[in-house]
Formats: structure tokens, sequence, C-alpha cells
């Protein structure tokens, strides 16, 4: 069994028993993923995922397919890029289950981490363009530092815009 634990593992991974996240446990898996059970796990595999019992209350990225056929999977978000056979799907509690299939779930989270890139690119290029702007509106009577500080926002400003053009 395992328990709040991080596991990254670049082939395949076989938890017999199963593990619970307890809120903070995740799992990032390059090959493929064999499991009794998930009980509040970030899971991220990128080949194909066997379930025997059942996986609840979960965000599940699988690239391949999701083979649940003896299983429930209850509460959570759950995307597949192949296909999923499942025994129970939900349950009569209404815990929340949303499925996604046929989409690429590796790729779009690579997606969304380029939008937050993206973010913070845009973020820290306003912050360095304002300051610069202040401090050339200040130009008469720039002192030394204000004028190192100048071009330390001027660099900064080349590498956010940098940054933004290589996350878009």
């Amino acid at each position: 069994l395992v328990e709040a634990a991080t596991i990254v593992c670049g082939g395949s991974l076989k938890i017999p028993k199963g593990m619970t996240g307890r809120g903070s446990g995740s799992i990032d898996v390059g090959g493929d993923f064999e499991v009794g059970f998930l009980d509040e796990v970030d899971a991220t595999v990128h080949g194909n995922v066997s379930i025997r019992r059942e996986a609840m209350s979960m965000t599940f990225r699988v690239g391949g397919n999701l083979e649940a056929a003896s299983a429930a999977l209850i509460g959570g978000d759950i995307t597949v890029g192949g296909s999923l056979v499942v025994g129970q799907l939900g349950s009569p509690s209404e815990a929340p289950t949303t499925v996604r299939l046929g989409s690429l779930p590796m790729l779009e989270l690579e997606i969304s981490q380029a939008k937050e890139k993206q973010r913070e690119a845009d973020k820290a290029l306003k912050l360095a363009s304002n300051q610069e702007e202040q401090l050339k509106s200040m130009s008469a009577v720039m002192t030394p530092q204000m004028a190192e500080k100048l071009t330390e926002l001027q660099f900064q400003s080349m590498a956010a815009t940098q940054q933004l053009n290589e996350a878009t």
C-alpha cells in the first residue's frame, strides 16, 4: 500500500494493492500502470492503465487505454486518449465524475503549462516595462544607480519578451 507519496517512473509501474493520496499523492508514469485501487491521487500515465478495484476522487490523465472492467471510477476528472472499459462509472451518491475520451491528455497538459508560462511572462514584461518607463521619464536627473537599474530592466524586458515568444 502506498500513501500520500509522489511517484515519478520513467517506465512501467505496478502497485498491486493500491494508493491513497490523502490530498497530496501524485503519480507520473512514462509507460504502463497497473494498480489495485486509487483514492485522491493526481495521476498522469503516458501508456495504458489497468485498475482492478476502484479509483475515487482523482484527477487522471491517461495517454493510452484505461481498462477497469471490474472496477468502479467514482468522482474526479478522467481524461483518456484511447479506449475506456469500466465496470461502474460514477455512483448513486452523485459524486461528480467527468470523463473525456479520445482527447490528447499529455498535449492538453503541455498546452496548459505553456499558457501559465505565457501569463507569467506577460506579467514580468508589464512590470519591467512600467519600471523602465518610470526611469526613462527621470532621465534628466538619472543617477548611476538609476542608469544601472534601467539597463537591468531593459534586460528583463528582453528576457520576458523572449519567453513570451517561446511560449506562443
